[in-house]
């Protein structure tokens, strides 16, 4: 009897973080009696009636019943199993999903599981709700609480909006369970949860899965020491890092945009009179100008339309080549798919989650080389701190890929040279594809051999060898024994704020500043980053 109460108690713990999460997040549809959805697991006969969905205040009078009824402790003893926490007849329950992803923290593959909607279709994004189980508890707590069931009554029944559900695994240890600690001991890998949360599942999620992002999509909810946790992963990452929109006081005004146009041009003549051959503006990997080409949803002059959305770039290019001449050259690294789902991310389709839609980015490049006199640009994808494997592929280093590097080589050269051969007057050069290290030049000779592109541009590469182009041209091939190894430890030396180089192919100069940054970050957050 004990299990049994503990059960009931549980259930309607559920059902109200649910209802109160969704009533928060999502207001009221229209009161409207939603069609049955054919059921691949039970299926009325023809003499059986369609289930009738009870009213929302019947189910409010059973809440208030329990209420009632329950004890000094809050359990109710004896109580009929209510109807939404029962698959109805003629309804579709879709079985949840057991995700493994890499984990920064314990360097272990971690576990979650997700409860998708019944009708989940790729094609459609949705808002995310982040569970958490109590103490002793596992990812499988909340399927075992009927959650997944209940989920799909709220929205038959209830006209709850469909919702992915995710339930992380709040034992952040080598382990994932508590079994042989002691409840203090145990307490440790709880704390880790926000951090594991927000820095290696809701990447994870975000990338796998056609999710809305940002506050106004993003809910957490969670049972006793979940709960707990909770709160402490609202309170420590109010904005959620990169995957979390900011709060109005971030965002900076018209005005304050209106005022950087200028800028570019003083920016370009101060490049130039240091003897600079050449500024290329950045509209790419989460900056500004990147930001704002997906302000879809941004009152005033710099967003909603294609136009506004671009506005900044476009004066700012505008005002830089004033300067040009024939011995100074202005350009634009520019971003055309960030791997955000619409509507937070540029050259992604509307319709389709992350689907890359390049009609925005042509329409770009387009009138930058017409309109503005632009000659030359570098396209490059994603972003390096939120969507790392998209824009940088990689199969070593401290994040664990997404992907198999190929898939981004494939999406990068392809994306590019889709961009290239719709404005083919335009100079394109792609991003430099290190991960495949001795092979990248034979890569980036095919790429612009079938017209993909007008050539490559190097970076990391450039870190773990200054001299590879000289050698290309020099020996015919670039040297194996310089080559990138896509550790990332550069980037680690650049956001730290130290002298910046290949830690790999020259420790003697960079290895002393790589072990300093490392000492800092022992006294920093999981998520520290310089």
């Amino acid at each position: 009897m004990k299990n049994r109460t503990r059960t009931i108690c549980l259930t309607l713990l559920v059902v109200l973080v649910l209802a109160t999460v969704a009533a928060v997040l999502w207001p009221p549809a229209e009161q409207v009696t939603p069609e049955p959805t054919p059921s691949s697991q039970t299926e009325p006969s023809a003499s059986q009636p369609a289930p009738t969905p009870q009213p929302s205040q019947a189910v409010q009078e059973e809440i208030q019943r329990y209420a009632k009824e329950a004890n000094a402790d809050g359990i109710v003893t004896e109580t009929p199993n209510p109807y939404f926490i029962e698959q109805q007849p003629g309804y579709n329950y879709r079985e949840p999903e057991t995700i493994a992803y890499h984990s920064g923290l314990t360097q272990t593959t971690r576990h979650a599981m997700v409860f998708l909607p019944a009708d989940y279709s790729e094609e459609k994004t949705y808002p995310v709700l982040y569970l958490l189980h109590g103490y002793g508890g596992s990812h499988r707590t909340w399927r075992n609480k009927a959650a997944d069931i209940i989920l799909q009554n709220l929205y038959y029944f209830e006209n709850v909006p469909e919702m992915i559900v995710v339930c992380p695994n709040s034992n952040v240890n080598q382990a994932e369970s508590v079994e042989g600690l002691t409840f203090w001991e145990s307490v440790e890998p709880f704390d880790r949860t926000p951090d594991e949360v927000v820095d290696y599942l809701m990447p994870y999620i975000n990338r796998h899965y056609p999710v809305k992002t940002g506050r106004e999509n993003t809910a957490v909810a969670g049972n006793s020491m979940g709960g707990r946790n909770a709160l402490a992963l609202a309170y420590r990452h109010p904005e959620l890092e990169q995957y979390r929109a900011a709060d109005d006081s971030c965002i900076v005004t018209d005005d304050y945009l209106k005022a950087l146009e200028e800028k570019f041009g003083e920016a370009a003549l101060l490049a130039k009179e240091a003897g600079f051959d050449a500024v290329d503006i950045k509209s790419c990997h989460g900056y500004l100008l990147a930001e704002l080409s997906s302000a879809y949803t941004r009152p005033g002059e710099y967003g909603g339309s294609f136009e506004n959305r671009t506005r900044l770039l476009r004066n700012g290019i505008l005002a830089a080549k004033a300067c040009e001449d024939s011995s100074f050259m202005v350009t634009c690294r520019l971003g055309i798919y960030d791997g955000y789902a619409y509507p937070y991310g540029f050259g992604v389709s509307p319709e389709s989650g992350l689907t890359p839609d390049l009609t925005e980015p042509i329409r770009l490049v387009r009138e930058l080389h017409d309109t503005y006199g632009l000659d030359m640009v570098n396209l490059t994808m994603g972003n390096p701190y939120a969507t790392t494997h998209v824009t940088r592929p990689f199969d070593k280093g401290k994040y664990q890929p997404d992907e198999h590097p190929f898939i981004g080589l494939d999406r990068m050269i392809h994306g590019i040279g889709t961009v290239k051969k719709a404005v083919p007057e335009m100079t394109v050069f792609a991003s430099a594809p290190s991960y495949l290290r001795r092979y990248a030049d034979l890569y980036s000779a095919g790429a612009i051999e079938q017209g993909l592109c007008d050539g490559m541009l190097f970076g990391r590469m450039a870190f773990a060898d200054p001299d590879f182009a000289n050698e290309i041209i020099r020996d015919g091939r670039i040297n194996p024994k310089r080559v990138c190894m896509t550790c990332g430890s550069c980037g680690d030396l650049i956001r730290a704020h130290k002298p910046t180089g290949c830690v790999i192919r020259d420790p003697e100069t960079f290895m002393p500043f790589f072990r300093e940054f490392q000492e800092i970050k022992k006294t920093q957050p999981a998520n520290f980053r310089g």
